[in-house]
């Protein structure tokens, strides 16, 4: 029987001792662990949009209250590519902008017509009303495309008209090529139209009124 109890009683103390040295462990990992700041927000990178148009020049028609930015590579020429009856203002880019390619030159022509009136918001034919509206600088504009051709030249122009004040006003970006098929083949690349349409997109998404 007392031998019994030793032997328990060495269990109970090998328990013990265990659970001491337990504790002693947990005590000590939590003093030698290393402190971290609770709560810190992780840093942030943001970036600011690029204005692409922050070099360009600026436009300003009193007469007509308008105004709109434009890049230096363009020059302002006799109009060309509108269909309205008065133009106002015309600029192309600059020549061999995209070279090895059947691309020729861009037109931004601004233009008006007085004796119009809301016919100016139909269609090339004159009767279906233009449904394809876009907001810019709080102008409302309705959106419709033209092409011409003749003598191995294209002209594909995406037009913008708003009316205001009894006046009709125009704001037409006109893409001038040349028939692929003119050429060797192998010497020279059709462009695909999008890349000198984006700057003249962005031209007109700088077009303004300069009084309400």
């Amino acid at each position: 029987m007392k031998n019994n109890q030793k032997g328990f009683a060495k269990i109970i103390w090998a328990i013990i001792i265990l659970v001491l040295l337990l504790v002693v462990a947990i005590f000590w990992g939590l003093r030698t662990k290393t402190p971290t700041a609770a709560g810190t927000p992780t840093p942030s990178v943001s970036s600011t949009p690029q204005d692409e148009t922050s070099g360009w020049q600026i436009y300003r028609h009193f007469n007509y209250n308008i105004e709109f930015k434009y890049p230096p590579d363009f020059a302002f020429i006799n109009p060309q590519g509108y269909f309205l009856q008065e133009p106002i203002v015309s600029l192309k880019s600059a020549v061999n902008k995209y070279p090895g390619t059947n691309y020729s030159e861009s037109f931004f022509t601004v233009s008006t017509d007085s004796n119009k009136d809301l016919k100016c918001l139909k269609g090339e034919d004159g009767k279906k009303l233009l449904t394809d509206k876009i907001g810019v600088n709080g102008i409302e504009f309705y959106k419709d495309k033209r092409s011409d051709a003749g003598a191995g030249n294209f002209y594909d122009s995406t037009i913008y008209r708003t009316f205001r004040d009894g006046t009709c006003y125009e704001v037409s970006l006109t893409i001038h090529t040349t028939n692929i098929g003119n050429y060797t083949p192998g010497t020279v690349k059709e462009i695909d139209p999008k890349e000198p349409m984006k700057v003249l997109e962005q031209m007109f998404l700088t077009f303004k009124f300069t009084s309400q």
